[in-house]
C-alpha cells in the first residue's frame, strides 16, 4: 500500500517556487527526515523510499530546480546547487513551524 502525501505543494525558497510533498505528520516528537532526490530524478521516483520511513516519521521530498514540479529559472545550474544547503535548510525551518 502506499501512503499518499499528507500536503504538498510550492515554497518560495532561495529564488525557486520549490514543489515538495510530506508524508506523515510534522511536528511529532521525531524530526521529519528530508529525501532529497538525486540529479535527474524527482519525488515521484521517492515514493517507496517515503512510503517506508513514513510509518516511523513525517518524511519530506521535494523537487530539484529543473526537475519534476519544480520549474527551471533562467540561472545556470551548477553542482554546489545540487549540494542544496539553504534548501534543505530552508526546508527545514518551515517544517519546524509546522
Amino acid at each position: 500500500m502506499r501512503t499518499k502525501p499528507s500536503r504538498g505543494g510550492y515554497l518560495p525558497i532561495n529564488g525557486l517556487n520549490l514543489y515538495y510533498e510530506v508524508y506523515g505528520e510534522l511536528g511529532t516528537s521525531k524530526p521529519p527526515l528530508l529525501l532529497i532526490p538525486g540529479a535527474f530524478m524527482a519525488t515521484d521516483s521517492m515514493k517507496a523510499w517515503a512510503d517506508t520511513f513514513a510509518r516511523e516519521r513525517a518524511v519530506i521530498v521535494f523537487d530539484q530546480q529543473g526537475h519534476g514540479r519544480t520549474p527551471d529559472t533562467s540561472r545556470q545550474m551548477s553542482y554546489e546547487q545540487f549540494a542544496v544547503p539553504r534548501r534543505c535548510c530552508a526546508l527545514w525551518r518551515w517544517s519546524a513551524r509546522m
